[in-house]
């Protein structure tokens, strides 16, 4: 013989218009009011357990994310040398574009002395030039 369930009667005071509310509820889903009533405390049961879960789980996150961001891992040895080589090229690009624009400042510079003391290039000597480069704007 099956063994019975072992129940216990739960005795509440409700507002008349709760137990209006709770009879109608009960109507809608086609049920009595007693079942309509322990499903939804079924419900809101469950719910809460849930919830409590769903907090327990996400704090349990939260302390490993922590973790894991106290405790990161050391980079491989290859990526700290190409973080190195990177350094150095960005240092080597630097230090030849300054070179590149002081040896510019230096020949404007020169041109301007040459200027001051009236040292211009010949009508010849533009014309030689344009012969052998082309004249801007001309291809």
């Amino acid at each position: 013989m099956p063994k019975a369930k072992s129940t216990v009667r739960l005795d509440v005071q409700i507002s008349t218009d709760l137990h209006a509310m709770l009879e109608r509820a009960a109507e809608i889903q086609g049920c009595t009011m007693p079942r309509f009533v322990v499903a939804a405390l079924q419900d809101a049961v469950q719910g809460t357990f849930d919830q409590v879960e769903v907090t327990r789980r996400a704090l349990a996150d939260q302390e490993r994310f922590a973790q894991a961001l106290l405790a990161r891992p050391q980079p491989f040895p290859a990526l700290l040398r190409a973080f190195a080589r990177r350094k150095k090229l960005v240092r080597t690009a630097e230090m030849d574009h300054f070179e590149f624009q002081a040896r510019q400042i230096q020949d404007v510079e020169q041109g301007i002395a040459e200027a001051d003391r009236g040292e211009f290039a010949s009508k010849s000597e533009v014309d030689s030039f344009f012969e052998k480069f082309g004249a801007p704007g001309k291809s």
